[in-house]
């Protein structure tokens, strides 16, 4: 996303990491290595709210759905 920061009003910082760090697989939402059942049930107990909203949109919806389907399985190293 990008952000004109000149129409924010007041002092403005950013803080910029490179590489590492960050949840590699988004969509594993239990924190136990791969995306599954229990990832797709709270996928589903969120639906039409703003978590866990893994496209960034602001709210669960099909999009979402679809990102969890197509990280179904083992997260990657």
């Amino acid at each position: 996303r990008l952000v004109n920061f000149e129409a924010i009003p007041g002092l403005q910082y950013v803080t910029v990491s490179a590489g590492g760090g960050g949840n590699q697989c988004p969509a594993d939402l239990d924190g136990d290595g791969e995306v599954g059942g229990a990832d797709l049930g709270a996928l589903l107990a969120g639906w039409g709210g703003s978590s866990p909203d893994l496209d960034g949109d602001g709210s669960v919806g099909g999009s979402d759905l679809g990102a969890m389907l197509a990280a179904w399985g083992p997260c990657q190293p």
